[in-house]
């Protein structure tokens, strides 16, 4: 008995040690700039479409986050490719960073203060 308890703490440790810790990494606009110049990068605006319309960060697709067809949109997205995702303010996308997550995406940013804090940079 106690060997197959041995054994079986043994592989949850196992098991744990080679389970990816993914979490949402929150940047500062400076740093989202630095890494929407690179080509592999994805562009995730989860605002609405009124909203995208009167601006959005150039190259951003939409993917309304209150429409209720997100969680489905978002799997056309590539989940081996870092996803940079804003709202107006962060607090949307840093909901929708959580979902992607959960969905097995593993680079995953939130711009912080939004597309508010984008516009003050500009």
């Amino acid at each position: 008995m106690k060997q197959i308890l041995f054994l079986s703490l043994l592989v949850i440790t196992l098991w744990s040690c080679n389970a990816q810790s993914t979490e949402v990494h929150n940047v500062q606009v400076q740093e989202f700039k630095e890494m929407l110049a690179k080509d592999s990068v994805q562009l995730v605006d989860v605002r609405s479409i009124v909203e995208y319309q009167q601006g959005h960060i150039k190259g951003a697709s939409l993917y309304n986050i209150r429409n209720t067809d997100f969680e489905t949109n978002i799997e056309e997205l590539d989940k081996n490719r870092p996803v940079l995702v804003y709202c107006r303010s962060g607090v949307r996308s840093a909901r929708a960073c959580n979902i992607l997550i959960e969905k097995g995406f593993t680079q995953v940013y939130n711009l912080e203060g939004g597309f508010v804090a984008w516009e003050k940079e500009e």
